[in-house]
């Protein structure tokens, strides 16, 4: 099933066309089931959970599967909360599917409690298209860097999340200065 799952994530990443044929064989159905029922197989888990972020570009996005894509999102990243690479790709997944806002509100409220879940919810918003995408527009930058400073001061210890910020912090600088 893994092994599977990382050929989907490969077809589907960069091909329109493969996310469109998964959507119109019923590919959410059997994903989201093969997710639910290896909830904590954590190799499933990440390739799953890559496939989804590939998904969340476009082309196969099916509304009607929203809900349980956001409860096997959430179940993955709380049954595997020590697991950096299912935190980073859950998190990656929510963005892509929900914006950039979808990590501004729990760094906000401190839902990250560890450095490692942190850090990569810092890296996905990072990764985000500044202007492009959705929770990315002028105002929502200022909410960003509201995020990012109280995130800061809770791990002010961490270097590593410092640095990590800080990154982010400039990229808005950039992206408000155009």
């Amino acid at each position: 099933l893994d092994v599977g799952l990382q050929l989907l994530n490969d077809l589907t990443l960069d091909e329109p066309s493969a996310r469109a044929s998964f959507a119109a064989v019923g590919g959410w159905d059997w994903l989201l089931g093969a997710l639910e029922q290896h909830a904590d197989n954590t190799h499933v888990q990440v390739s799953g959970i890559r496939v989804l972020s590939a998904l969340a570009k476009g082309g196969s996005w099916e509304e009607a599967y929203a809900i349980r894509f956001n409860a096997v999102l959430e179940s993955a990243l709380c049954r595997h909360d020590q697991d950096e690479d299912v935190q980073h790709w859950g998190l990656w997944a929510v963005q892509a599917l929900n914006g950039a806002r979808a990590l501004v509100k729990p760094l906000r409220s401190r839902v990250f409690q560890t450095p490692a879940a942190v850090i990569s919810a810092l890296r996905c918003l990072a990764g985000a298209q500044f202007g492009q995408g959705d929770g990315t527009s002028i105002s929502d930058v200022v909410d960003i860097i509201d995020a990012v400073v109280h995130t800061m001061r809770g791990f002010s210890d961490r270097f590593d999340v410092l640095c990590e910020s800080s990154f982010i912090l400039g990229r808005c600088a950039t992206f408000l200065a155009w």
